[in-house]
């Protein structure tokens, strides 16, 4: 019969041993976005400072980072003997005589340890270890996130400032021109279709205006949000900042120190860990103790700890295989559901910094083409102003002239906006 029982056992062993997960731990890395610092912004870069000091976001990260390192260190203290310590005291009379009350004291103090022979105690702080290394790189994301955001809502501003200029100096020469072809309209010399047709125009071009004034609160209501501050912008254009060339090669090196992917990774090892806690719940664990412990009817002498005890104690937790191998699957799922979360997280990082790069070369094609026309419209005007003076040429030609140039500077500002927004998406997408 004991050889029966041993065998039983033996088996259920066997049938413990889940299949070992092929996967190697990666290393993660930490990084520090420095990328917006190349464009000499020095109010982008108070208002990112300012952001990461107020930002309620990240004081609820740092919060959850804190709780995650607490939870690493509470099951690093499993590696070493559990004390506890205790004192009674008690009183008892037997009521069938009429005895005097009995007082008793009692106290101990004793040690526990799990021994950790499978290393699941390890397992479970590399575990943990890794989830805090998971918070501490979603709190970076976090921070990336709002550099991310502060930086183009502040060019988004800078875009706008520019874009309501020119649209007043466009309303300016609309309304000249406006009151050019009245006149000429009161004269006979135009047709009420062409009044109209410059109403029209004053009224788009005002509609246009007040849409990007309203696009300028939106953003700042963002900005605001973001730093918890008030700042204007009102005099800064997109004119002052610089363009950077694009590198030809695709630096996919640099994707290892994307905060996304490093945060990925870390939770695929956490879930590896956990796994591996899991399996190793099937295993029997075995708990060794000491004491020290002492009682008299004295409360003096209850502290003398003269009695000295130990134990062993034996845990079969693979008779609950049912319920602990269905762990064992769950935590399974768990893990290559972070595998997959891990591939896709880096597909879409290949993708992105590819797309950033192929909209570079397209939108700096057209930038370059837009320089051109820009060019070709100031010398136009040139050439009407020369005309103009020597009676050669209208005002309202003129004025014509002056309305093409600004209105292909509205076109080149918004593509140097487009420009500027490919570049700063490839320099995040390589995390630069």
């Amino acid at each position: 019969m004991k050889n029966i029982i041993y065998i039983f056992i033996g088996l259920l062993f066997v049938g413990c041993a889940s299949k070992n997960i092929d996967y190697k731990v990666k290393e993660v890395s930490f990084y520090t976005p420095t990328w917006y610092l190349d464009f000499n912004q020095t109010v982008l870069n108070r208002l990112i400072d300012t952001a990461l000091k107020n930002n309620e976001d990240i004081n609820i990260a740092v919060l959850s980072l804190r709780q995650a390192m607490l939870k690493a260190g509470v099951a690093k203290a499993d590696f070493f003997p559990t004390p506890s310590a205790n004192a009674k005291a008690s009183t008892s009379r037997d009521i069938s005589k009429d005895n005097d009350w009995k007082n008793g004291f009692s106290s101990d103090f004793s040690l526990s340890y799990e021994l950790d022979i499978y290393g699941k105690i390890f397992d479970n702080f590399e575990s943990l270890s890794w989830d805090a290394a998971s918070s501490n790189l979603n709190l970076a994301n976090l921070k990336l996130t709002i550099i991310n955001s502060i930086t183009d809502t502040y060019f988004n501003i800078l875009y706008i400032n520019d874009a309501i200029r020119n649209l007043k100096q466009n309303l300016v020469n609309l309304n000249e021109l406006d009151r050019l072809v009245i006149t000429k309209y009161e004269l006979g010399k135009e047709e009420i279709l062409s009044v109209r047709q410059s109403k029209q125009n004053l009224l788009d071009l005002q509609n246009s205006l007040l849409t990007q004034q309203k696009n300028l609160q939106t953003s700042y209501e963002v900005l605001k949000n973001l730093t918890r501050s008030d700042i204007s912008l009102d005099d800064l254009s997109l004119s002052g900042v610089e363009l950077r060339d694009i590198s030809l090669d695709i630096k996919f090196d640099t994707l290892k120190n994307r905060p996304d992917i490093n945060e990925a990774i870390s939770s695929l090892n956490a879930g590896f860990y956990s796994y591996k806690v899991a399996q190793k719940d099937l295993y029997p664990s075995i708990n060794i103790g000491a004491s020290l412990s002492d009682s008299d009817t004295k409360l003096s002498d209850s502290f003398g700890f003269n009695i000295i005890g130990g134990n062993l104690s034996i845990k079969l937790p693979f008779l609950d295989y049912a319920r602990l191998s269905k762990q064992v699957k769950i935590s399974e799922a768990e893990f290559e559901k972070r595998v997959l979360t891990y591939e896709k997280t880096l597909s879409n990082a290949t993708n992105e910094v590819i797309k950033y790069k192929l909209y570079y070369d397209i939108d700096k094609q057209s930038y370059e083409n837009l320089l051109s026309i820009v060019e070709q419209r100031v010398m136009i005007v040139g050439i009407y102003e020369s005309k103009y003076a020597l009676g050669k040429a209208q005002l309202k030609d003129l004025l014509e002239a002056k309305n093409l140039l600004i209105s292909a500077q509205n076109s080149l500002l918004n593509q140097k906006y487009r420009l500027l927004n490919d570049e700063i998406g490839y320099y995040k997408a390589i995390a630069w």
